[in-house]
């Protein structure tokens, strides 16, 4: 299993380092008093919208079909996700958790 290099961009960076729009980062420097999602199902983090969050559940598949299709199991560490095969709907997945953000 190789690695592809990964450029980053904005919304991939926030997503990978849990520094972003997520509640629980907002939270912690004062700029919001919510860490909750907006599911009421847990801590709005890069990780509970990745793999956990029921608002993002249809938006998901794509990506854990790509995963489980190429032999791995889902839920999967992010370093997988940065393989050729699953890259790309990763990607996708990003840019559709970062931007729909203020939507639910």
């Amino acid at each position: 299993m190789s690695v592809k290099e990964f450029t980053t961009d904005y919304d991939s960076t926030k997503m990978l380092t849990n520094h972003g729009t997520f509640g629980s980062y907002l939270k912690r420097f004062h700029i919001s008093d919510k860490e909750e999602c907006n599911c009421g199902e847990g801590i709005d983090d890069s990780n509970h919208r990745l793999y956990d969050c029921i608002l993002y559940e249809e938006h998901r598949q794509e990506l854990i079909e790509s995963i489980e299709s190429n032999g791995n199991v889902w839920p999967i560490e992010h370093n997988i996700l940065l393989i050729d095969n699953n890259l790309k709907y990763f990607h996708n997945v990003i840019l559709f958790l970062m931007i729909n953000l203020y939507f639910f």
